[in-house]
């Protein structure tokens, strides 16, 4: 008789992201319960620390990650942002030793699984579904982190902010203004601004 598994909420929700994209079978599932590490995150926990690195990547099942930074004025930004079915790398590749600065933190209390590379790169190449659901995961960020940079080359903090709904709306609809004006590197006075031009800009 095979064991049968009661899986978390988390890993739940992850096997069923990657069933969606790839057919997995019984031992893709095990494999995740094995190298899946279930965190369930309070706010403002950190994830990552550049000071203390580690090779691994963060996927949300439950609330939102960010890469976050200290800027000179002691301001926060927020140079990448994960929302639930997306991930965070803690390097720029799962190949790389260079740890990517800043902390990983959970914006709101998150259910979050981590993954670490060695798991990974020791699989991937010998089955082309957890490299799929890597590179499924990358694009993903890929996409977003593109979209991310075109939005804040626009000076005009208004542009900026237009932009921003135009090509993240789904992504702007879960952030608080505090993280959005994070996001575009801009002060939440500044967006409010920009909001309310935009939207008596429209009643006219």
């Amino acid at each position: 008789m095979s064991k049968r598994y009661r899986d978390s909420i988390s890993l739940q929700i992850f096997l069923a992201f990657w069933l969606k994209h790839a057919p997995i079978e019984n031992f893709h599932k095990q494999w995740a319960r094995e190298h899946a590490k279930q965190i369930s995150a309070k706010r403002q926990q950190v994830l990552y620390d550049s000071g203390t690195p580690e090779k691994c990547i963060y996927f949300v099942c439950k609330g939102m990650i960010a890469l976050i930074e200290i800027n000179g004025e002691n301001r926060r930004i927020i140079k990448s942002i994960a929302a639930p079915f997306n991930a965070l790398k803690t390097t720029s590749h799962l190949h790389s030793d260079t740890p990517r600065s800043g902390k990983i933190v959970a914006l709101r209390a998150s259910k979050v699984l981590r993954i670490a590379y060695s798991s990974i790169n020791k699989m991937k190449e010998m089955d082309p579904l957890i490299a799929r659901l890597v590179n499924i995961l990358v694009n993903k960020k890929m996409r977003q982190q593109d979209a991310h940079i075109a939005v804040i080359l626009h000076k005009s903090v208004t542009e900026r902010v237009r932009h921003f709904r135009l090509e993240l709306n789904q992504l702007a609809l879960l952030m608080t203004q505090q993280e959005q004006a994070d996001y575009l590197g801009i002060s939440r006075r500044a967006l409010q601004k920009s909001l309310y031009a935009l939207l008596t800009s429209k009643s006219k």
